[in-house]
């Protein structure tokens, strides 16, 4: 089963209606995120809450802010996070390989998001950010600054032998963990699950009032929404 990823998880009761829907890893934010102007980032005391409704087979991970690397360290450790999720769109945020190393003996993984790529990416630089770094998945949206970006991927690249593929992606994925998110629907999530057949899985961002439009972001209802006329589990 592929995995299916919530961001910016907000609440005991988001956590337990989305692991039973088959969300598998939630992810909460400790960090604020420009992006939106909205009210999901937690306190510590509020990820304590969310951390003892964490199923035993869900991921449960934290996007951070990097004061220190032992702080971080510290914390993901308290919290009990399976991973800690960073930004790679500031290079400040791309860890040394050696705190990798020490986040690894302590059982704790590293998600790279905010890889963005569009119709005209090449695809030897969707992961250029990270390339030299060590990490266990990369969650990249696809033609976020596009309408209707699946279709478009799908039916109008294909007419453009320079334009990204789906086989790109595919191939990327063959060599790099994937997590991908973009226009997810009720009417394509499965047709991408299975065209994009070397990914690890689906991410969902939640977020209200964007301060930009060129990603893509879901509200809590539509995520819900999709999952109930959806069975991935």
């Amino acid at each position: 089963m592929k995995n299916v990823k919530v961001d910016r998880v907000s609440s005991v009761a988001e956590v337990e209606t989305l692991q039973r829907l088959g969300v598998n890893a939630i992810s909460i934010s400790l960090s604020s995120d420009r992006k939106f102007k909205d009210r999901r980032t937690l306190s510590k005391k509020e990820a304590y809450l969310i951390k003892d409704k964490i199923e035993k087979n869900t991921s449960f991970i934290g996007s951070l802010s990097i004061n220190s690397y032992q702080e971080m360290i510290e914390l993901a450790t308290d919290l009990e996070f399976d991973y800690i999720q960073l930004s790679s769109i500031q290079q400040s945020k791309i860890l040394p390989n050696e705190v990798y190393q020490e986040l690894k003996i302590q059982g704790i993984g590293l998600i790279y998001s905010d890889l963005e790529c569009s119709y005209d990416t090449d695809p030897s630089w969707i992961l250029r950010s990270i390339h030299n770094s060590d990490f266990d998945f990369a969650q990249i949206d696809l033609l976020g600054d596009i309408g209707d970006s699946w279709n478009f991927l799908k039916e109008k690249c294909p007419n453009f032998t320079d334009e990204l593929q789906v086989s790109d992606i595919n191939d990327i994925a063959r060599e790099n963990p994937l997590l991908i998110t973009t226009d997810l629907s009720e009417n394509n999530l499965e047709e991408i699950i299975d065209c994009l057949a070397n990914i690890k899985g689906i991410a969902f961002v939640l977020g209200d009032n964007p301060i930009r439009d060129d990603f893509h972001y879901f509200s809590y209802c539509e995520v819900i929404k999709m999952l109930e006329q959806v069975n991935l589990r």
